[in-house]
């Protein structure tokens, strides 16, 4: 057989794998960050926010796009497009992955993609082996969580008021996963599953929860810097933890320092009252005025040293709170403006 053509036709059998396993259904896992929002026309998911602790299928999809300009109608005709599972990876990859809020602990569990599966017209004509490998390692945790995650709760930020939630706690899941009731049940398992893939399995699991907690770890150090810039004067910091902040103290298992806070609070009150205070009684301060060249020095009004620095603190602090209100001014200008949802 011609060497060339040998080559050729071996070339050509593995584009034509590639593009049939480029069809094969893909499957994706989240830790739990809170509030994963995502487009499910774009993602191929079809719930959002993405919810911690799902098994996600995502399967070739179809969008449309413009084709070839009629000049009979005026315009562009319609072409239909398919979408493979494997650019809906890339694209959630750059979302919340690679991009530069940092890694969320979204993961494609590759493990689990030679599992065998049909999809018919019906749940009852369809069948995926993945979802065996994946109850193996992931069932309902034995334990409840004791920090109240692992169930839904009702939002209560604005926008989301009242919203259903779901919140999953990668804590809990990683000391399941990393247990010896886990491996027992791997090993009960492989007289019927292929051990391989569990193991490997449970690696993209335990991964996917730990970068999870690595991204709320940051996030929990970023706003402290807040509250703490917030405690000496620094504009535009946060002053207080909203839903989400209590949400990653709350899969970190930690505890919310009251008396920590009540400080802070009493800091930012103390500050603010000083601030005022300086104001009201900047008008009985003496001001040092320029004298006139011809005038005698006697007939100066100067302010002593201890005098002359208090008032130009009084100046610096003044400056700081009247930014701070414009500041204040404009945050609620901007919350007033925002479209209230029905």
């Amino acid at each position: 057989m011609n060497t060339s053509l040998a080559s050729a036709t071996a070339k050509m059998n593995e584009i034509q794998r590639k593009s049939v396993d480029d069809r094969r259904r893909r499957l994706v896992y989240s830790g739990g960050t809170p509030h994963m929002a995502c487009n499910p026309k774009t993602s191929g998911i079809e719930s959002n926010p993405i919810e911690g602790g799902r098994l996600y299928v995502i399967a070739p999809g179809r969008d449309t796009m413009n084709g070839a300009f009629n000049e009979g109608t005026g315009s562009f005709d319609k072409k239909e497009i398919e979408i493979m599972p494997v650019t809906y990876i890339r694209g959630l990859y750059r979302k919340f992955v690679e991009s530069d809020a940092g890694d969320m602990g979204l993961r494609e569990l590759r493990s689990l993609i030679e599992a065998p599966y049909e999809y018919g017209n019906t749940a009852e004509e369809s069948y995926d082996l993945a979802f065996d490998y994946f109850n193996v390692l992931h069932p309902p945790l034995s334990k409840p969580c004791p920090f109240g995650l692992e169930r839904v709760y009702s939002s209560v930020t604005p926008g989301n008021l009242n919203a259903q939630m779901y919140q999953s706690c990668p804590t809990c899941r990683l000391e399941e996963l990393k247990s010896e009731a886990c491996s027992e049940r791997i090993f009960q398992a492989s007289q019927s599953l292929d051990s391989g893939i569990l193991q490997a399995l449970r690696e993209e699991l335990i991964a996917a929860c730990e970068a999870t907690l690595a991204f709320a770890d940051y996030q929990i150090s970023v706003t402290e810097g807040q509250l703490e810039g917030a405690k000496h004067g620094e504009v535009g910091a946060k002053k207080t933890r909203n839903e989400i902040d209590q949400v990653y103290l709350k899969m970190r298992h930690r505890r919310i320092d009251a008396v920590r806070e009540q400080e802070t609070q009493q800091q930012i009150e103390i500050l603010t009252t000083s601030l005022q205070n300086a104001l009201q009684g900047a008008a009985s301060q003496p001001v040092k005025a320029e004298a006139p060249a011809e005038a005698p020095a006697e007939d100066v009004i100067v302010l002593s040293g201890e005098d002359k620095a208090k008032y130009e603190e009084w100046q610096k602090r003044s400056a700081a709170l009247a930014k701070a209100r414009e500041v204040q001014k404009q945050n609620k200008a901007t919350k007033d403006e925002e479209p209230k949802e029905e």
